[in-house]
């Protein structure tokens, strides 16, 4: 066999086959190259800025999951910003987005869901700079999870269910009262310590998830529920006149039965 027809015969096919191994790589490098300069391009266009960095969303508590598990709770807050509370339900996968929510429960039956609104970024920097002493105040707002009925309650300090899920407790801010006049500051001067430091007294509203209908108390200075949902324990401020006329605070213990509306015990003096 000649070199020429042996050079045909078996080196031919050997140099086509590289030639498109090459031909191969060739293409493939190119793709890399251009997949990378893609992923340059896309890093230099998705780089993080300062405004990113302060309206980053980063968990305001840890999640909360319903009693059957068909519902996740959580919220969000931002460096600058309004928080977020975000309402999943796991069954449908859909999830309600709440603009300046924050603090979400969820009663045992899973009906209802109860939230705080805060004030907005703009309200909260304004009371800032005011010097404000007094945090702003937040509201409420009470969604039925099966009509997606909102019920919206205002100034609101703290709230629970109660565990049969029958009641909603709401305490709400102390009144705002008008500027107390310079010569009322300097007889305060003139008290004893016991009369300066008096705890500040709410008004506490019990709500009757069902009918709507609402409970309200005032003057209430601390509260307890027991565990069965039905005997309410607190304890009210009351003001009496005394003999010259001179206003006269004391404070009673009181038990009330919600499932009767009626009060069951009373005592004169509070017994913590």
């Amino acid at each position: 066999m000649s070199l020429k027809k042996f050079y045909s015969e078996k080196l031919q096919p050997l140099k086509m086959l590289y030639i498109i191994i090459l031909y191969l790589f060739l293409i493939g490098f190119g793709q890399i190259s251009a997949s990378e300069s893609t992923l340059k391009t896309d890093l230099v266009k998705k780089s993080m800025t300062l405004k990113d960095i302060m309206t980053f969303h980063a968990m305001q508590e840890e999640p909360i999951l319903s009693e059957q598990g068909n519902w996740v709770l959580y919220s969000s807050k931002q460096n600058i910003g309004n928080h977020c509370a975000y309402l999943y339900n796991v069954r449908s996968g859909n999830t309600i987005r709440i603009e300046r929510g924050g603090r979400p429960v969820i009663s045992k039956d899973e009906k209802w869901i109860a939230l705080q609104i805060r004030p907005d970024i703009i309200t909260r920097e304004r009371l800032k700079i005011e010097k404000e002493k007094n945090p702003p105040e937040s509201d409420l707002r009470l969604i039925n999870t099966i009509t997606k009925e909102e019920i919206d309650i205002k100034s609101v300090q703290s709230y629970q269910f109660s565990k049969d899920s029958i009641y909603l407790l709401t305490k709400l801010y102390p009144k705002k009262t008008s500027k107390i006049p310079e010569q009322q500051k300097n007889e305060a001067k003139n008290q004893p310590d016991t009369d300066k430091k008096k705890a500040k007294k709410s008004i506490l509203q019990i709500r009757h998830l069902s009918s709507g209908k609402v409970l309200r108390i005032e003057q209430v200075k601390v509260h307890v529920l027991d565990p069965s949902s039905r005997y309410l324990a607190y304890v009210q401020s009351v003001t009496d006149l005394t003999t010259n006329s001179k206003k006269k605070a004391r404070e009673i213990f009181i038990i009330q039965d919600l499932n009767h509306q009626k009060i069951i015990k009373q005592l004169k003096q509070p017994i913590f």
